[in-house]
């Protein structure tokens, strides 16, 4: 179901409030993470700090917003807390109950010319697209709408990059078959995009996802 325009508006402004209540802790997690001001910013990264009613649930979650051309669609909201999530059973990742899924970084399809990335999730689209390859996420293979491999026909070279464990590993193979022509790009063992950048910087993803690849 598309979003309506006042549910847009009403998301919009939730960015930019949990944007402005950033803290100098969490812009230090991000930029842990390979994510600088300007990417945070561009993003409208953001911390719910002060939820709305609808969001108090996801008090201290780092706020992502889905932007499009028309404003904001959806948001997702990501645990900041410094423990495995797995090992406490928290969820790393929260979104609306019942909220349509949206690819992220959808402005990735505008500014890339011949190759794109499709990401495992949020952050690491934003990592990619930061180090050269215009890049969107996408959540899990689950998320994937058949009518989304149109979005890629335009793009010689299209590549999934999974993470370095055996379910970015399926992730990537199963998203492969849904888009013509995508070559999957799983990580090193242990890694996920952002972790190989923070590591080994962003030429060095560049030349892993192609050697001949410039930035």
């Amino acid at each position: 179901m598309r979003p309506s325009e006042s549910h847009k508006s009403w998301l919009t402004e939730l960015a930019h409030r949990y944007h402005e209540a950033l803290t100098p802790e969490v812009l230090s997690y991000l930029a842990a993470r390979a994510l600088d001001q300007d990417a945070v910013d561009g993003a409208l990264l953001g911390l719910v700090s002060d939820p709305d009613p609808a969001h108090e649930q996801y008090r201290g979650r780092l706020a992502i917003p889905f932007i499009t051309p028309t404003g904001v669609v959806s948001m997702r909201f990501r645990c900041l807390e410094d423990h495995r999530c797995a090992d406490v059973d928290c969820p790393k990742y929260l979104g609306v109950a019942g909220a349509d899924s949206h690819l992220y970084n959808v402005q990735a399809l505008h500014d890339a010319t011949t190759k794109i990335g499709v990401a495992e999730g949020e952050l690491d689209a934003l990592v990619a697209t930061r180090a050269g390859l215009p890049s969107v996420g996408c959540p899990g293979a689950s998320s994937w709408k058949s009518y989304y491999y149109r979005l890629f026909d335009d793009f010689e070279f299209v590549y999934v990059l999974g993470d370095g464990d055996p379910a970015g590993r399926k992730w990537a193979l199963g998203l492969v078959p849904n888009i013509p022509g995508a070559v999957s790009r799983v990580m090193p063992a242990g890694h996920d995009v952002t972790s190989f950048v923070v590591e080994h910087g962003e030429q060095m993803l560049l030349d892993f996802v192609t050697p001949s690849m410039q930035p």
